[in-house]
């Protein structure tokens, strides 16, 4: 039992740390996003989506799966874990560099003015930084406050500088200068304690076989990319930059969320690694466990984000923004989906199924592509949100499917208490506070939500033993204060 809590506690200390470091980088990166949608306008802002969104189809070959195969690798084998990350970041460096060179044709090619391709292509400086990231090494190591701290570190690099060279649309160019000086921070604060001993032995063949392995997951991240960017791409190349802006700039609010829901899956695929090499059931103990706390955190973001979210454009982008309200309703339920399909994730990767996923991953892209070159050009911005709720609902259904088969079925009974006070929370904000302003909204929400997960019992396990630490530190402090 002892043993149990702790694996417990290891978990949630991984996750607090990761989506502290997730969340408090993109809050930080946040507002440098709410200061260039306002500075660049929709049309400037849509520039650098597009660029972002374009770029993110050649970022695949530098990851080319690394992430997550190359941890669970430094899972299995911590000992040699700088040797394994000075061997992967050989292979990723020659990646990154025909990356380049590949980004850098394409953008030459599009029937975009100068100034757009010029962005795109320094954009491409960002395979450098990521290539050297080695961030995948601490999670492997289930050392997630490092890795947590550089996501912080970089984002604030980055957004320091936009706003000290950043001042209108004509410093366009000079976004994705910040954003590759804020990255390679990042990559420096984590290579620099990993590999200080200098008794580095490169396994430059470990880095090639770790490759060759993860061929499957690589194409699945470039499906994957098609279905969350194929739509902007499109909206810019169809629609123009303003329209590209537009539905953009939901989508990083809902990229809050999304690193929320990365760092859970990241945390919990080193336990569902060691359990599926014990038992499926054990597996299943520790993906119900998975379930629960993303849907603890997803339940109020969706229905929260759904009733709030022309509100929310306009106090963070202004009022331009609006126009993406029923877009945004309908991206949150896709990254609900998302955040659910992570467990089924691992437990895919764990047993060595990427070519199922891959699978599954292709038919949901092909109709996404499909169906949006049908609809973006009548419906535009709502007929991408819709199409891209739709096939990351099939993504997920299938693959419950898969693991099912597997003899790994995932229990969805931990949904209902997060989801049964994330409907209270939003009859309160209904009923309570139709006409208030967005703060009172998000305050109301919270307090409503938290106090009714704890009257259901909803609170995930895993959260409980940290729970109870704080609470312990509360009264703590509260009596000190008292005897002063």
């Amino acid at each position: 039992m002892k043993g149990e809590m702790s694996g417990t506690e290891k978990v949630t200390g991984n996750v607090i740390a990761m989506s502290g470091g997730e969340v408090g980088s993109r809050l930080i990166a946040f507002l440098g996003t709410t200061y260039l949608a306002r500075t660049l306008e929709p049309a400037g802002f849509g520039v650098i989506s597009f660029a972002t969104a374009l770029f993110g189809y050649f970022y695949f070959t530098t990851v080319a799966g690394f992430n997550d195969t190359a941890s669970r690798e430094i899972a299995r084998r911590p000992q040699e874990a700088a040797n394994i990350a000075a061997g992967v970041l050989f292979v990723r460096l020659m990646l990154a560099a025909a990356a380049m060179v590949a980004l850098s044709v394409a953008a030459w090619g599009l029937s975009k003015p100068s100034s757009v391709k010029l962005v795109v292509i320094l954009t491409g400086l960002s395979f450098f930084s990521l290539a050297l990231d080695t961030s995948w090494v601490y999670k492997g190591l289930e050392r997630s406050r490092m890795a947590g701290l550089a996501l912080i570190l970089g984002q604030a690099l980055y957004v320091g500088a936009v706003w000290m060279i950043v001042r209108g649309p004509a410093d366009l160019p000079r976004v994705p200068l910040a954003q590759f000086f804020g990255e390679m921070g990042a990559a420096l604060l984590l290579a620099v304690p990993l590999f200080r001993s200098g008794r580095i032995k490169p396994e430059w063949r470990e880095g090639w076989r770790i490759l060759r392995g993860s061929w499957s997951l690589a194409i699945t991240r470039l499906l994957r990319m098609l279905m969350t960017s194929f739509d902007l791409v499109l909206l810019g190349l169809l629609l123009g930059e303003r329209e590209a802006g537009l539905y953009a700039a939901p989508y990083r609010i809902c990229f809050l969320f999304l690193a929320v829901a990365a760092a859970i899956q990241s945390s919990y695929l080193p336990a569902i690694t060691r359990a599926w090499a014990r038992s499926a059931e054990q597996t299943k103990a520790i993906a119900a466990r998975s379930v629960g706390f993303s849907a603890a955190v997803a339940a109020p973001a969706i229905v929260g984000g759904i009733l709030l979210a022309a509100s929310l454009l306009q106090a963070v982008f202004g009022p331009d923004y609006a126009a993406g309200a029923w877009a945004f309703r309908l991206l949150l339920l896709s990254m609900g989906f998302i955040c659910f399909f992570g467990t089924a994730h691992n437990i895919l990767l764990a047993c060595g199924r990427m070519k199922d996923e891959m699978l599954l991953m292709a038919v949901a892209a092909g109709l996404n592509v499909g169906l949006n070159l049908i609809v973006i050009p009548r419906y535009g911005l709502v007929g991408a949100a819709v199409v891209t709720a739709l096939t990351e609902g099939l993504v997920l259904m299938t693959a419950l499917l898969t693991v099912a088969r597997l003899g790994v079925g995932i229990s969805l009974r931990p949904l209902w208490r997060p989801f049964l006070a994330a409907g209270v929370m939003g009859a309160s904000l209904i009923a309570l506070v139709p006409n208030s302003g967005i703060a009172l909204q998000l305050g109301l929400g919270v307090g409503v939500y938290v106090v009714t997960l704890f009257l259901c019992r909803g609170v995930p396990d895993d959260a409980q033993p940290h729970l109870r630490q704080i609470v312990s530190l509360a009264g703590e402090l509260r009596r000190k204060l008292q005897r002063a």
